[in-house]
């Protein structure tokens, strides 16, 4: 669904790294770009390919504040080394290193670096599409090892990890769901194309936890 803010994968230090296509560009002093107006509606896999390419890249190694609630922070002197990122930064920005929309560091808690070329947008979601699947198994692989969860929970229901859910309301057989179906794309769940359309159109019905329940729900 469509966001107004940052767009980060945190596990542990993250680098986001994801692909578009546009024209080497230089760093610039003004302000992260973004897409004004931007509501759910218009914002798909497809409208992604449309957005135009930016001129300059953007290159921060202090991010502004936001009405994110995603804490901020400085390059260099809350963590990470100022001039080996910035300068792998710029190559990004001077095309040497393939098709990249967007760098973003994350360590000690905050946002300490944040970059855009080509698509990228702060506030526009790039769909990563099957790569989530390898963020998702990290993530789930670095909880086991950190004694969170146990191998014995891949096979436990979805649900029961999460609170705020109303399973009473659930389509038939949606609670059984294990994380391992999940994980694995063996979930079942399907929403029609009209329920999908209606739900994008509702941004209330599907933030947070409520996107879990829509589905659950509708499927």
């Amino acid at each position: 669904m469509g966001s107004t803010s940052r767009c980060i994968v945190t596990i542990s230090i993250s680098v986001w790294l994801c692909t578009a296509s546009m024209p080497p560009a230089q760093a610039t002093d003004t302000g992260p770009p973004e897409i004004t107006g931007l509501d759910n509606i218009g914002v798909s896999y497809a409208a992604e390919k449309n957005l135009p390419n930016l001129s300059d890249a953007f290159i921060d190694t202090k991010p502004s504040s936001r009405q994110d609630e995603i804490a901020v922070g400085e390059l260099g002197r809350d963590g990470g080394e100022r001039t080996p990122i910035v300068s792998f930064a710029q190559e990004i920005a001077d095309g040497q290193h393939g098709e990249i929309d967007s760098l973003l560091l994350w360590a000690n808690g905050r946002l300490l670096f944040e970059s855009y070329f080509r698509r990228g947008r702060i506030n526009y979601p790039h769909y990563q599409m099957s790569i989530t699947k390898s963020y998702t198994a990290l993530a789930v692989g670095r909880a086991i090892q950190l004694g969170h969860l146990t191998m014995a929970d891949l096979d436990r229901p979805v649900v029961s990890f999460l609170q705020g859910l109303h399973p009473e309301k659930f389509a038939a057989g949606a609670s059984t769901i294990t994380l391992s179906e999940a994980m694995t794309m063996q979930s079942g769940i399907r929403i029609p194309p009209k329920k999908m359309q209606f739900l994008k159109e509702s941004p209330p019905a599907v933030q947070g936890v409520k996107q879990v329940q829509a589905f659950l729900e509708n499927t």
